[in-house]
């Protein structure tokens, strides 16, 4: 692990912890309350890595009120590399591990 790493991680054990209550508001603005994504981005930002890099997006729903910070945001971020790949079988192929 590296010591962002460990930070990032430290950060997310702190708030589980504390129980820090879900963001129904998806409010990326206020730390009191965070939403999944969030917490990522947040645990990261401790650390000083920003995994969203200014690609906050903006979700025509009904119950957002601002952009907010989706996972695609976080998983585009250029420092992070893929450790697995996952495809869909083709239609009729089995699973045969």
């Amino acid at each position: 692990p590296s010591p962002a790493g460990d930070i990032a991680a430290d950060y997310a054990a702190d708030k589980a912890a504390a129980k820090l209550p879900f963001d129904a508001k998806f409010d990326w603005t206020e730390d009191a309350r965070q939403y999944c994504s969030e917490l990522i981005w947040n645990a990261w930002m401790a650390a000083g890595v920003d995994l969203a890099e200014d690609r906050l997006r903006e979700p025509h729903l009904p119950f957002l009120t601002q952009p907010v910070i989706l996972p695609d945001s976080l998983a585009g971020a250029a420092c992070l590399k893929p450790i697995v790949a996952l495809t869909p079988l083709a239609h009729g192929a089995t699973d045969d591990r």
